[in-house]
């Protein structure tokens, strides 16, 4: 702790501190700053000002309103929260812009596991989590899962593994990246928060871009904007590649003839049956697990059988149950189109999938060529995003059933009336859900809610 103390005094001492935003991790933030630092001149700024309401009168300079941004100028170091984007403001050359994640990273390098990706972020960082705790190995899950990685620093010692996830809002200022890295996926996503896809993709790698040769990077060989971007992003750390297509010149690869895994051409018995958590998606997830497993030298059997035993998380292909003979399942999780790709991949009984959402106009076409392309689904529409896809559909001549609906409720209902018995429905929105609600989660919980009264009222 003292060691941590020192580098906080060097970082921060005498330096006019500004928190940016005053959400979970700007609290998590200010908390960890006036444990160390008790006398610090910290100003906390965010464009609500009621949630500034609980420091007045704490002896802290508060800005609030649509111009809270000007208060960068008055700083010297920004402490910047994830949900504030700075697209369209000019950052002077004499601020130097940080965050929590930075911070945290810069203090504990070398042991974190840091995991990033449009997509799979959250159950691959808690599947590696999982592994780590059944092997006995001392282990803490922070960062874009909802625990801020400040407020876990008592709980670290010299022999704690770190797993970190990391959304492209907590990587775009960082100076330091962790010891090992996986970069899942890079897909459109966030274009509200940046310029452009191309800074999107520049701020995933900087979870890559300060790692040494001593340091690993876990990349998706399938990925396409991974392979471009690598040529063009240079990293000098050891690279390990996975894929899921079977290319044998990657260090771990599926097969699919013989349905395994192969970690350095060699076999490892994976049993796909033992394995509770479906999807092409998922192997990607378990082969992430297995090159983060080799870089710490934990046995790869042992790995195995502990990823037999992980049941998944919310929201994610979370199987709701079998109502009135449909089975029902929720992945409010997706919010990009690709992820309801991937949804109506693994689902082999998919009759009905529930669409839409808010608008933040990223492009639908392959999402739009590949329904059209599949076998003909009854696709329910709803919100900005709803309405998008239905007059594309139009456009397409697509040759399956199609309904625009005004609510979650309704599109259950309509579910329900429309769904075949034996078969499935699933709620993959391919679209943010903040047009109706606080979050996926509650999106998510509201869908499971609706199933299960139908399921009391049969």
């Amino acid at each position: 702790m003292r060691k941590i103390k020192t580098s906080i005094y060097n970082i921060f001492f005498g330096k006019r501190i500004l928190i940016l935003g005053y959400g979970r991790e700007g609290k998590s933030t200010l908390n960890f700053l006036r444990k160390f630092l008790t006398d610090a001149n910290i100003t906390i700024a965010d464009k609500n000002t009621s949630a500034l309401d609980e420091l007045k009168n704490k002896n802290i300079s508060l800005v609030s309103g649509d111009n809270y941004l000007n208060a960068i100028s008055n700083a010297d170091i920004v402490m910047k929260s994830p949900g504030v984007s700075l697209k369209n403001f000019n950052i002077t050359s004499d601020v130097y812009i940080s965050s929590q994640t930075d911070l945290f990273i810069k203090l504990f390098k070398n042991q974190i596991i840091g995991v990033t990706g449009t997509k799979g972020k959250s159950t691959t960082s808690s599947l590696i989590y999982h592994i780590l705790k059944e092997n006995m190995i001392k282990a803490i899950l922070v960062g874009n899962i909802g625990i801020p990685a400040l407020d876990k620093v008592d709980e670290i010692d010299d022999s704690t593994l770190i797993v970190y996830e990391l959304s492209s809002h907590q990587l775009e200022f960082c100076q330091h990246s962790p010891h090992i890295s996986v970069l899942l996926n890079l897909f459109q996503e966030h274009l509200d928060h940046y310029n452009s896809y191309h800074e999107y993709r520049l701020a995933k790698w900087n979870i890559a871009k300060y790692q040494t040769i001593n340091d690993f990077i876990i990349l998706n060989n399938d990925d396409i904007m991974t392979r471009l971007d690598k040529k063009i992003v240079k990293n000098i750390s050891k690279n390990i590649l996975i894929s899921a297509d079977g290319d044998k010149k990657s260090d771990i690869y599926f097969d699919d003839i013989f349905d395994d895994i192969f970690v350095e051409k060699l076999s490892i018995g994976f049993d796909k049956s033992q394995f509770k958590i479906i999807g092409k998606h998922n192997i990607y997830n378990l082969m992430v697990c297995l090159a983060v497993s080799k870089s710490l030298h934990i046995n790869i059997v042992k790995v195995l059988q502990s990823c037999y035993t992980f049941k998944g998380l919310a929201h994610r292909l979370e199987y709701v149950g079998n109502v009135k003979d449909i089975d029902f399942v929720n992945d409010s999780i997706a919010t990009i189109p690709e992820a309801a790709i991937s949804a109506i991949k693994s689902i082999i009984n998919i009759q009905t999938i529930i669409l839409g959402g808010l608008d933040r106009k990223i492009s639908y076409d392959i999402l739009i060529d590949f329904l059209t392309e599949f076998r003909p689904l009854k696709v329910i529409l709803l919100g900005e995003v709803g309405l998008r896809l239905n007059l594309a559909l139009e456009l397409k001549k697509y040759k399956g059933e199609k309904y625009f609906v005004n609510s979650l409720n309704e599109a259950v209902d309509m579910a329900f009336k429309i769904t075949r018995k034996k078969m499935a429905c699933v709620l993959s929105p391919a679209a943010a859900s903040y047009d109706k609600f606080k979050n996926f989660e509650e999106r998510g919980d509201l869908f499971k809610k609706l199933v299960n009264e139908n399921k009391l009222n049969s």
